[in-house]
């Protein structure tokens, strides 16, 4: 949505509005409308508009591997970081640096695969044995 087109003059209005789809086209690609929200009436056309779009896949979870962190644990002394959590994605090891949002990228000691606590015990016996086939 872009609020204030009729206030714009034509040639104006025109270059906004294909920097507006251009913008949402990669986040949006099956959404090709374009909505005013000038009058109230635009806006329950663009929440409508908007609750019907669904936005395409992350391509990174895909193709880089990556923790849904549970916990966090710091030792200041060691400088070092313990992330507890599920490991998801391709291609995460100990031979690549990790990210760490706000902190910057950081080495990986290492990967200790832990049962996961949430599965009741007999189903972490299955889940580990269709792991190791």
């Amino acid at each position: 949505a872009v609020v204030g087109l009729d206030a714009m003059p034509p040639k104006k209005r025109a270059e906004q509005k294909k920097l507006v789809h251009r913008y949402f086209a990669s986040d949006f690609p099956t959404q090709e409308k374009l909505c005013n929200a000038d009058t109230e009436t635009d806006v329950k056309n663009l929440v409508r508009t908007l609750s019907a779009a669904t936005p395409k896949g992350m391509s990174w979870r895909e193709d880089r591997g990556y923790i849904f962190a549970d916990s966090l644990t710091v030792d200041p002394g060691t400088r070092t970081v313990a992330v507890t959590g599920y490991v998801r994605g391709a291609g995460f090891s100990c031979k690549h640096y990790a990210h760490l949002t706000g902190h910057g990228n950081c080495s990986v000691r290492g990967i200790v695969r832990l049962p996961d606590p949430l599965l009741a015990r007999g189903e972490v016996e299955e889940v580990l044995e269709q792991v190791s086939a």
